[in-house]
């Protein structure tokens, strides 16, 4: 019988805002432990939140197996590797202070617009050891600020939204970025239906075709790219690829001790499909090239996910990306859809335009909409993590079709 055993253990201190006041302060700590078993094909799993005697966890997976669950085991071996990647992001010791300090500065720069929702601190320590002498820990801390954004003329409950997460706090920053999208908000301006270059979160633009590269949806025919492995279906400068090593805050292994250091975990590089999300189960009962994508909760069977996935960067600022021409920012978007033949749509209910690098105005309500098959084709512009704001996770530019609503 082999066996793998996960620890987990996530502190977190967060505030929450009302009005632009900070209304409590609520502190967690939280231990997961985690044993699977695998013995003549099957798995046995079994979790326990808080404080657990590991010998009565494995106890349980082991009489889970009479479940008969199959599942390959393929353990990491002889594998040993610590990192500690937390850094000094804000004193926790004062962070309601420190807090307070954002928020009475975000009231005296920006006094038309009320903020509210969650400012966060969290620390996360996971431990992964199996029977086949490998240790895997990781450490690592964020601070996470979102804040919905209200103006005080508004009749709505929230306007838009400011999220990020950051290793490296500064209150000035913060402020300069939350004002620079509040004073293009109160400016209204005209627009036209056309083609123009639209900035957003990468994710708006591979979100809704993910689940084209699940290694199930590809294995049963049904993938938009059935067929396309190792085939050019984007332009060469999309790269789209699992990063732990540059999100803040996850683990270098993922949630089966998999680590493929040194490997290439591209779903597509260059443009070209060289992967799809396959775990050790999805790579076995497929033939797929497995991937480091597994994911669990403390107490389930681990299955593939998209965890860090981000484009790669192709210019060193999304301003450069850009160039000279005006460009839309999509700051809200929700509600969208793509069809099986890759046609996407989706409303946004706040957009900026930017000329010359800055935010001047806000756009009527618009619909973005367009071909995956384009819009991360000949008309994908790039993508980068920085240019746009102090704070600013990684970014995509293409030309999309903009109608007004």
């Amino acid at each position: 019988m082999q066996k793998e055993i996960i620890k987990k253990k996530t502190s977190s201190l967060t505030i929450n805002v009302v009005a632009t006041k900070a209304e409590s302060l609520r502190k967690v700590v939280e231990d997961t432990t985690t044993v699977r078993v695998y013995e003549n094909g099957n798995i046995g799993v079994a979790g326990q939140v808080g404080k657990a005697d590991v010998c009565d966890v494995e106890k349980q997976a082991i009489d889970n197996l009479a479940l008969e669950i199959a599942y390959p085991c393929d353990l990491t071996k002889n594998t040993q590797k610590a990192v500690d990647a937390r850094e000094n992001v804000v004193d926790t010791a004062h962070f309601v202070k420190i807090m307070q300090s954002l928020l009475a500065k975000l009231e005296k720069e920006i006094p038309s617009f009320l903020f509210s929702n969650k400012i966060t601190y969290r620390e996360n320590e996971t431990e992964y050891t199996n029977s086949e002498n490998t240790f895997l820990s990781h450490a690592g801390n964020e601070l996470d600020i979102v804040l919905c954004i209200k103006s005080k003329t508004s009749a709505n409950i929230m306007d838009f939204a400011y999220a990020v997460d950051m290793l490296d706090y500064d209150e000035d920053k913060v402020v300069a970025d939350i004002k620079s999208l509040c004073d293009a908000y109160d400016n209204k301006i005209d627009w036209q239906n056309g083609k123009y270059v639209v900035v957003a979160s990468g994710s708006m633009f591979y979100g809704d075709a993910l689940g084209n590269f699940s290694g199930e949806l590809y294995a049963s025919g049904a993938s938009l790219f059935k067929d396309c492995f190792g085939q050019k279906i984007f332009d060469e400068k999309v790269t789209l690829e699992l990063d732990p090593e540059t999100a803040n805050n996850v683990c270098f292994f993922d949630a089966e001790g998999t680590l493929l250091e040194g490997d290439d975990c591209s779903l597509i590089k260059n443009g070209v499909f060289e992967r799809v999300l396959a775990n050790k189960k999805i790579s076995a009962q497929f033939s797929l090239p497995r991937i480091a994508c597994s994911a669990a909760a403390y107490d389930t069977i681990p299955t593939g996910s998209a965890h860090s996935l981000r484009f790669k960067n192709t210019h060193k600022s999304i301003l450069d990306a850009i160039g000279d021409e005006k460009a839309i920012y999509i700051v809200e978007a929700s509600g969208g859809d793509m069809t099986t033949s890759g046609d996407f749509a989706t409303p946004c209910e706040v957009a900026l335009l930017i000329e010359n690098g800055k935010f001047v105005g806000r756009l009527p309500k618009i619909n973005l909409f367009g071909n995956v098959k384009e819009f991360l084709g000949d008309d994908f512009v790039g993508a980068s993590d920085k240019g746009l704001f102090n704070y600013q996770d990684s970014m995509a530019v293409a030309k999309m079709n903009v109608s007004l609503i």
